[in-house]
């Protein structure tokens, strides 16, 4: 089940298909639904639940939630026990908050497989699909969202808001879109759709028929993306679905341009800008920014560069303003969460006290009724008590310990989030302009030396941008293990070879130990492979690239090329070589340089993974 929440998209998920955005309060006609829960006060709380999910207020989403598991018998109200937790970790999920989201869907599907309930099943699996494809892990998305569609019932029933048929359809074909599987996508689409349809479903229909829009797109099929976009216009525009109607929008004028009728895309964008001014307040902030982002792609191919400057600064305004707002929000709804988590484990401790206290008075209770014992039972008594209570006192410590911790990596993480936030904003925005204004520039300098100034000035500030944005990475908390820092090296590598018209021959293995790495650790280990193919590209007039990055009792990275090598003397007098060997030095590790036929670079560094 997604909930209209789902389009609050925050964090990073902004690449999001619309596809995944399933807009429902209550179930659709294809599910039967169910009688609310029995008790009144926990099915008060869930009509709460679902209202604050669909005005997007995670805070409050979580609040409620952790109130009504505190009312909950946890050991017999399953079925109650796996609505709350899958709610909360939908809520997590479009948050950002990845880790914890996946923990309350994995003790939601040890439920639902207790309840022996497929369709339950079903929807943790859907959910897991969507979470593992935004954490990039392709064969994790597939597995999820194949296993949702197997659970599926033919008759499925429930007691609240789940996913339906269409909707796992949809997800899955997006995905299979997404990773260039267009003739499975095609497939899933077109079930997507007919399923939408047979459930009168106009918002998912509306949706499904843009996803179409999209792959034809994709497969060259200008003429069918324009049809399938004006169908998801109307089909949006009955509905009052004004977000998907600005997407289709802009559908249709990349069809336009794709078919080669520039005057047509410029006129549907101008209508989608109306339609943005129109219903302004019933479209999310997310979808403006998408907007603003996309229409100035188009107009770059329009070769309409002020129109274009004019949109990309307005995705920066508004990607501010969501970049602002969903920091304080993840903050919120973390601490939210650990509040709630806290208070279910004080009343877990007062449970045991008071357990405890009355296994105590059992046990005085008997051995007052042995009157020979009594000296006996009192001092056990004694001694029972204070055991008790020095127990508790170091659990209390404990706690309290534990709560200290959080607030630091809370502090810590709201000056990461303001550093990269600055960065990203302040230098970002202003090198971005400064490349694209060096660009146009360039268009219309006829001084060839000038020329020459611009184009540098425009590499410069590439440069840094590239430069800010691994500064950034290294910054962030939710990419710290070793299969992070390899997944991102690995990318970065592939991306920068074909910039430069290379060859490239890259190894890697498919386990990585579970370690975590500090900010400076990452940081130099991505250095100095940029240093390597950086000169690689500089100086060695190679054509290929052979890369393998191992773990060997440790990371071991090679890098070799078929260039014309380079000499003692100026492996010597490099400043680049120099600074790679003093990143290995700091690091612990080593790094070794020969060039036999070209140049030859193995790095080594240990890691301790007790």
């Amino acid at each position: 089940m997604m909930s209209k929440y789902s389009t609050a998209l925050v964090f990073f998920i902004t690449l999001l298909s619309v596809a995944d955005v399933n807009a429902q309060q209550t179930l659709g006609r294809t599910i039967e639904k169910l009688p609310p829960f029995s008790n009144p006060q926990l099915a008060s709380y869930m009509e709460k639940i679902l209202f604050q999910m669909d005005a997007f207020h995670a805070d409050t989403s979580i609040q409620y939630i952790g109130e009504a598991l505190q009312i909950l018998d946890q050991e017999n109200d399953k079925e109650e026990l796996y609505y709350l937790l899958s709610y909360r970790a939908e809520v997590l999920y479009y948050e950002g908050l990845f880790n914890e989201a996946m923990r309350d869907l994995d003790r939601c599907l040890l439920l639902a497989e207790g309840l022996n309930d497929s369709l339950l099943v079903a929807n943790i699996y859907n959910l897991k699909g969507l979470l593992y494809e935004n954490i990039e892990e392709s064969e994790g998305a597939l597995s999820q969202l194949s296993k949702a569609l197997n659970f599926y019932p033919s008759q499925p029933a429930a007691r609240y808001p789940i996913s339906e048929l269409h909707h796992i359809y949809g997800n899955m074909g997006s995905y299979l879109t997404k990773i260039q599987q267009y003739d499975s996508a095609n497939v899933c689409l077109l079930q997507s759709l007919a399923l939408a349809k047979s459930a009168n479903a106009p918002r998912a229909i509306a949706v499904a028929q843009y996803s179409l829009g999209e792959l034809a797109l994709k497969t060259n099929r200008a003429p069918l993306s324009l049809s399938y976009f004006e169908e998801a216009l109307t089909e949006a525009m009955a509905a009052t679905d004004y977000d998907v109607a600005l997407d289709a929008y802009l559908g249709k004028a990349e069809s336009a341009i794709a078919l080669n009728d520039i005057e047509l895309a410029k006129m549907i964008i101008q209508e989608s800008n109306k339609h943005l001014n129109t219903f302004e307040s019933e479209i999310g902030m997310v979808t403006r920014r998408n907007h603003a982002k996309r229409a100035s792609r188009l107009f770059q191919k329009m070769n309409d560069l002020n129109m274009a400057l004019y949109q990309l600064g307005q995705w920066h305004h508004f990607d501010s303003l969501i970049q602002s707002r969903n920091v304080q929000s993840a903050l919120t709804t973390q601490a939210a969460l650990m509040q709630s988590n806290s208070n279910l484990e004080i009343e877990r401790l007062q449970l045991q006290r008071t357990s405890e206290e009355l296994e105590n008075f059992k046990f005085n209770q008997r051995v007052l009724l042995a009157v020979g014992a009594l000296i006996i039972s009192f001092f056990l008594f004694i001694y029972q008590s204070i055991r008790i209570r020095r127990r508790n006192e170091k659990r209390f410590a404990e706690l309290e310990v534990s709560r200290l911790q959080q607030e630091k990596i809370i502090a810590e993480l709201q000056i990461r989030e303001q550093v990269g936030r600055d960065m990203h904003d302040d230098l970002g925005a202003g090198l971005s302009a400064l490349k694209l204004k060096s660009e146009m520039a360039i268009r219309t300098e006829k001084d060839p030396e000038k020329k020459v100034q611009l184009k540098t000035i425009a590499n410069t500030a590439g440069e840094l941008i590239d430069s800010m944005r691994q500064i950034i990475w290294s910054m962030n908390i939710d990419q710290t293990n070793l299969e992070d820092l390899i997944v991102y090296t690995s990318s970065h590598t592939r991306r920068y070879m074909e910039e430069n018209n290379l060859g490239l021959s890259l190894q890697l293995e498919n386990q990585w130990p579970s370690i975590e790495l500090s900010a400076q650790q990452r940081r130099n280990i991505f250095l100095m492979v940029k240093e390597a193919l950086h000169n690689i590209v500089k100086h060695s007039k190679a054509d290929h690239v052979t890369m393998s990055i191992k773990w060997v009792d440790g990371l071991l990275i090679a890098i070799e090329d078929n260039g014309i090598g380079f000499s003692d003397a100026r492996s010597k007098s490099g400043n680049g070589l120099k600074n790679m060997t003093r990143r290995a030095e700091d690091l612990r590790g080593s790094i070794e340089f020969s060039s036999p036929k070209g140049v030859f670079i193995k790095i080594r560094i240990p890691f301790d993974t007790n």
